[in-house]
């Protein structure tokens, strides 16, 4: 695929194999899993792609054996995220309604 990160069902095997290749080990890896939310309706029957994303990306850590350190996840309000990964790393979660987290 000419994207691989674009999904989530070869985006956590590509992110794992760049981050072994740089030195870290899987057992020392965990998640952080943000987004997931709809945050348009197309109908009463939805499409839910924000709940089929984030199932696929929990299947996809359960089956690489990564723990999820934090999780926000569905709802209505869209989502950017930061991170840094520098020292302990820093996480940082602005929200479409205005609000923001550091985690």
């Amino acid at each position: 695929a000419d994207r691989p990160g674009k999904f989530a069902d070869t985006a956590i095997t590509v992110l794992l194999d760049e981050m072994e290749s740089q030195g870290c080990t899987r057992n020392t890896i965990s998640a952080f899993v943000v987004g997931g939310a709809s945050m348009f309706v197309f109908s009463a029957n939805s499409l839910n792609i924000g709940e089929r994303n984030t199932a696929a990306v929990k299947e996809n850590l359960q089956k690489q054996r990564i723990r999820i350190e934090y999780e926000e996840t569905g709802g209505k309000v869209g989502r950017s995220v930061y991170f840094w990964p520098e020292g302990k790393g820093c996480l940082i979660i602005k929200r479409a309604d205005g609000t923001c987290s550091r985690v």
